[in-house]
C-alpha cells in the first residue's frame, strides 16, 4: 500500500512538470498561430498523465526498491531472524536467511541473492555438532539450508525410487501401530564418482531430515575391536537424533565371507553391523553405497529392503546438469547448441566429474576475466 501511495505521488510530480512543459509549447503554438495542434491539449495531456501514474506505479510494484520506510511494520520473517540471532540459534537464523533470499524478488537485488544463495548452499558450512567421539567418522548435515535442488539433476528411475522411500517414511507411525519392524533402507550401487551420495543427500532434503554420513574406510580403526565399538555409538546417537543416515563405502566390512579376502575381525565387525540393522528406528531412513555390490555379503544385502544402480548420466541428463548448474551463476552464457556440445564432450564422464569440469571452467573464466560462457569451459 505504501509503495503504492509512493508511486502515485512520484507519478503527479512528474505529471505536473509535463503539464508545465505542454502548457508551455501550447503557449509557444498559440503566439506563433499554429491553432492545428490545439486539439491535443485535453483529452491526449489527461491520458498522458494517467498513463505515467500506471506505469511508475507498476514499475514500482514490480521492481519492489524502494527502502522500507520508517514506522512500517516489520515482516514476520525479519522478527523470526532477528529473535534466533538475539538467541544464538544459528540453525533458525540460517533457515529463516534462505527463506527471505528465496522470497526477495526484486531486480536490483538479482545478484546479492544469487551470490548469498551459492554461499548459503555450501555444504561446510551447515554441518550440526556431533559429539566428540564421533567426530572425524561421522557428519551430520543440514541439508534443508546446504542442498542447492536448483543444481541437481535428477532421472526418471531416481524419481521413483525416492519416491517410494518417502512414502515408506510417511507411513512410519501406521506401521508402527500395527506393530510391524520395517527397516526402511535402500543399497545404492555403481562406479565411483556417478551421484550415489549427491541421490543420498537428496533424499534427506526431500523428506525434510539431517543428512548422517559415515564412511567405512574412516571408522575402521586399527585395533580392529574398536571399530565395532564405534559402529555402535553411530548408530546409539543415530537413534536419538532421526536422519537419513548413509553408509559410504559398507564393502569395506561387508565382502562376502569365506572368500580368500575374507578378514575374521572384520566378519564378526560385519556381523555386528547386521545386527544394529536388526534394531534399528524404522522412523530413520538407511542408505548404504558400494561399487563393488557382488562381492558384498548376501545376508548384509538382504537387510537393505531395496536395490538402485546409480548409472552415469545420459546425454540429455548431462545438458541437464549443466544448465541447472548456470542458471545459478550471474550471467552466465549458454545456448542449445553448446549445451549438446558439452554433453557429447563428456560421455562417460561422472556426475561428479561433470560438476568439477564445469567449476573449474568457471574459476578459469573468472581468473582470465572472461564471460561465464559454456564455450569456454
Amino acid at each position: 500500500m505504501l509503495v503504492g501511495l509512493i508511486g502515485i505521488g512520484i507519478g503527479l510530480i512528474i505529471s505536473v512538470a509535463v503539464f508545465a512543459v505542454w502548457e508551455f509549447i501550447e503557449y509557444l503554438f498559440n503566439r506563433f498561430s499554429i491553432k492545428e495542434y490545439q486539439f491535443a491539449s485535453g483529452g491526449f495531456l489527461t491520458s498522458l498523465i494517467i498513463i505515467l501514474i500506471i506505469l511508475i506505479y507498476k514499475y514500482m510494484l514490480w521492481n519492489n526498491c524502494l527502502v522500507r520506510i520508517k514506522g512500517e511494520n516489520m515482516n514476520d520473517l525479519y522478527k523470526r531472524l532477528i529473535e534466533s540471532v538475539v538467541e544464538n540459534d544459528n540453525k533458525s537464523a540460517k533457515k529463516l536467511v534462505k527463506c527471505i533470499l528465496e522470497s526477495e524478488t526484486a531486480q536490483c537485488n538479482k545478484y546479492f541473492v544469487q551470490r548469498m544463495q551459492n554461499k548459503l548452499n555450501t555444504p561446510t558450512m551447515n554441518l550440526l555438532e556431533i559429539p566428540t567421539n564421533l567426530q572425524g567418522m561421522f557428519a551430520l548435515e543440514d541439508v534443508s539450508i546446504s542442498f542447492n535442488e536448483k543444481r541437481f539433476a535428477v532421472t526418471e528411475e531416481e524419481n521413483n525410487i525416492v519416491k517410494q522411500i518417502m512414502d515408506i517414511y510417511n507411513t512410519n507411525e501406521q506401521l508402527k501401530e500395527y506393530g510391524i519392524q520395517y527397516l526402511n533402507s535402500l543399497l545404492l550401487h555403481g562406479a565411483s564418482g556417478c551421484g550415489k551420495t549427491m541421490l543420498g543427500r537428496y533424499i534427506a532434503y526431500k523428506v525434510g531430515l539431517p543428512f548422517g554420513y559415515l564412511n567405512f574406510t574412516k571408522l575402521i580403526s586399527s585395533y580392529l575391536g574398536t571399530t565395532g565399538k564405534n559402529i555402535s555409538e553411530v548408530f546409539k546417537y543415530v537413534q536419538e537424533h532421526k536422519c537419513v543416515l548413509m553408509l559410504d563405502e559398507i564393502d569395506a566390512i561387508g565382502l562376502s565371507r569365506g572368500t580368500k579376502n575374507d578378514v575374521g575381525e572384520l566378519n564378526r565387525v560385519c556381523i555386528n553391523l547386521m545386527q544394529e540393522f536388526d534394531t534399528f528406528d524404522s522412523g530413520n531412513i538407511l542408505i548404504g553405497a558400494t561399487n563393488r555390490v557382488n562381492d558384498l555379503d548376501e545376508a548384509l544385502t538382504r537387510r537393505f529392503s531395496r536395490k538402485f544402480e546409480v548409472k552415469y548420466p545420459t546425454f540429455e541428463i548431462r545438458k541437464m546438469i549443466a544448465k541447472n548448474y548456470l542458471d545459478t551463476i550471474p550471467n552466465a552464457i549458454y545456448t542449445e547448441n553448446s549445451l549438446s556440445q558439452f554433453a557429447n564432450k563428456t560421455d562417460k564422464e561422472s556426475c561428479a566429474a561433470i560438476t568439477n569440469r564445469l567449476v573449474n571452467g568457471i574459476v578459469k573464466c573468472l581468473v582470465d576475466k572472461k564471460d561465464i560462457d559454456l564455450n569456454n569451459i
